[in-house]
């Protein structure tokens, strides 16, 4: 379960970086997918790594789709 914490952390980190600029977050989301779906190469010993990324990229978005992080906003 490490492994599901630590890619959850830096899909976390990811989406927070690059959510002001929608080329960046979309190629995010395409990085974040495709390494999360390939985790379920391993059978069920890669499941919780698949859905803890695909979930913290999921509430990651929303959490900061109504919350702007540019420097003039603070």
């Amino acid at each position: 379960m490490l492994p599901a914490v630590i890619g959850s952390a830096l899909v976390a980190a990811l989406v927070a970086i690059t959510h002001a600029n929608l080329f960046a977050l979309t190629l995010c989301v395409l990085a974040v997918s495709f390494t999360s779906v390939m985790w379920t190469a391993w059978g069920k010993r890669g499941g919780p790594q698949t859905f803890a990324m695909v979930l913290s990229l999921v509430f990651q978005m929303a959490a900061h789709a109504n919350h702007p992080m540019d420097a003039s906003a603070t």
